[in-house]
């Protein structure tokens, strides 16, 4: 009789759900308040300098004078319009038969989830993102966090405890590395908005100017031409003035001139605004890649260039969010215990989107040249009851 064989079922590794205390960046760093400080174009190359050290690169001058610029209204129209270019197409879960999975799609499809996928495409902006993926519940991340920028030495791999220290902790190696998700470029790229902030800066200072020409220029100067010398007098005078309402006051002799010189441009207020107008476009193209998207323009034809312009530039986010989604998070996610099926990929649908004349000019052009619609289809797609034409067969004698 053979000797009876034992198999041992081989235990399942025990993967934590939770992320360990000790690989926890957002509770080891030393919080420290990024303050505003005044930007000009002399301290933005500083900072830009700062942050292309060779020897000791940081970025929190730079990511400093960030926080401003993203502010702007214009920077904060493109940028998410940008980014919502994206954002809004379903993400789906393909299986290995390129068939979509409705579970894993619905998992993927949290709200924690989509922070992760916005900080992904925030890459583009600043350069790089440290994403802290946290604990994970039911085979999706519950707490992901963004690593503050300014902790962050993405050319060395490296988190700081403090933003001013010169070496901290690789994050891509041990117990730091299964939690941490990197998105973006770490070699020097510091993102569009290294690009867009010497034409922030213009703007900026260009409004600023703006507004004291029309603080000087937009409201009438009360000129008090008077021969009363007493100094107390005069000073009631000009109390009474500034009572009045807005606007500048002077108190003058009779024998004294008061004169408003502006430039003799001809062109007045349009000097600022054309400038205004100026910055703005290259932010557009910088970021969309064309100036007509959230401008007005001034034909269609134009209208749709700068269209296809930024779904090019859409298609690159695209790539971007896939890439990593596929060849970075998902595997960790695997290495975390998250039994994502092998051959699962991470899909944005980017379907053409048609609109409904231009449909109905295709479904007559097709027509046109002999190739017949069905007439469901465009009962279905028009929601017109359309009715197949009765034709007679021709009689042979004419008759």
């Amino acid at each position: 009789m053979a000797p009876r064989t034992t198999t041992l079922k081989k235990r399942p590794t025990m993967v934590d759900k939770k992320q360990p205390k000790k690989s926890r960046v957002a509770e080891n760093i030393v919080p420290v308040q990024l303050f505003r400080t005044r930007q000009d174009i002399l301290i933005y190359r500083n900072n830009l300098q700062v942050a292309e050290s060779v020897v000791n690169p940081n970025r929190t001058e730079l990511y400093r004078g960030y926080k401003d610029v993203v502010l702007d209204p214009h920077v904060a129209s493109v940028t998410e319009t940008r980014m919502a270019m994206t954002l809004s197409k379903p993400f789906i879960i393909m299986n290995a038969e390129g068939e979509p999975d409705e579970d894993w799609t619905a998992k993927f499809n949290t709200p924690n989830m989509l922070r992760v996928y916005r900080w992904i495409l925030e890459s583009v902006f600043y350069g790089h993102s440290l994403i802290e993926l946290g604990d994970h519940e039911g085979g999706v991340f519950i707490n992901s966090k963004l690593v503050p920028r300014q902790y962050v030495k993405p050319e060395k791999g490296e988190w700081v405890e403090n933003p001013s220290e010169m070496s901290g902790t690789s994050f891509r190696h041990g117990a730091w590395a299964n939690w941490l998700l990197e998105a973006g470029d770490p070699n020097y790229d510091f993102g569009l908005l290294n690009n867009i902030t010497p034409y922030w800066i213009i703007k900026k200072n260009n409004v600023n100017s703006w507004a004291t020409y029309s603080e000087r220029f937009g409201e009438p100067t009360i000129v008090l031409k008077t021969e009363v010398r007493d100094e107390k007098q005069r000073d009631e005078a000009t109390e009474n003035l500034l009572n009045s309402g807005a606007g500048s006051v002077s108190v003058l002799s009779e024998d004294e001139t008061l004169e408003f010189i502006q430039a003799n441009t001809g062109t007045g207020y349009n000097t600022f605004h054309d400038l205004a107008k100026y910055a703005e476009a290259n932010i557009s193209k910088a970021v969309l890649g064309a100036t007509m998207i959230v401008d007005d323009g001034s034909s269609r034809a134009q209208a749709e260039v700068h269209e296809k312009v930024a779904e090019d530039r859409m298609k690159a986010d695209i790539w971007l969010l896939e890439s990593t989604a596929n060849t970075a998070l998902i595997p960790q996610m695997r290495k975390l215990g998250i039994p994502i099926p092998e051959g699962h990929n991470f899909l944005v649908e980017n379907k053409e989107e048609v609109s409904g004349s231009e449909l109905f000019t295709r479904v007559i052009e097709l027509e046109k040249v002999g190739l017949r619609v069905e007439t469901d289809y465009v009962n279905d797609k028009f929601q017109i009851p359309i009715m197949e034409r009765e034709t007679k067969e021709k009689d042979p004698l004419g008759k």
